[in-house]
């Protein structure tokens, strides 16, 4: 039990900085509707059930041009931790489905994960979540090779 509330602890230290910082930006959303650059930084918890690790943390950050009528591409780089230390490198499309506010999206990250130990292999992430100006939340499923991990996520991230 002591280990569980250590990785819990630590997702507290890193989520609520995280979440301070998308509020206090709250003010200066970019409309996902417009062209132009757009980037993201994203924090997500995997919940571990049938595994020795029982949270598994990914942070990446993902950078792009927004075609002006929903549609985002851009490329992005994390580092995942589960059985190890995992960094993904990926090609990222969204799509937001309107111009509002409040705003629900889809998205997929495919590309290649890097283990530090134990060498790389494909992957792939989908996913929706929800806009709130420059604050998303979202769920997605990934997969990667290494490891033979798949697995689903919860997460927040700050748009700008």
């Amino acid at each position: 039990m002591g280990i569980i509330l250590k990785h819990i602890l630590k997702c507290l230290v890193i989520a609520f900085p995280m979440l301070f910082v998308s509020t206090s930006m709250y003010a200066e959303s970019k409309d996902s509707r417009i062209s132009g650059y757009r980037g993201n930084l994203s924090f997500s918890i995997t919940p571990e059930i049938e595994s020795e690790v029982p949270i598994g943390i990914d942070i990446t950050t993902s950078h792009g041009y927004s075609f002006g009528n929903g549609w985002w591409l851009g490329a992005g780089i994390g580092i995942m931790g589960y059985h190890g230390v995992i960094i993904p490198i990926f090609s990222e499309a969204q799509y937001s489905f309107t111009k509002s506010q409040l705003s629900p999206y889809v998205f997929t990250k495919i590309g290649h994960a890097i283990s530090v130990e134990d060498g790389y292999g494909c992957y792939l992430s989908l996913g929706f979540g929800v806009c709130i100006k420059s604050f998303s939340v979202f769920t997605s499923y990934s997969k990667t090779e290494i490891y033979n991990l798949s697995n689903t996520s919860v997460g927040c991230s700050w748009n700008f």
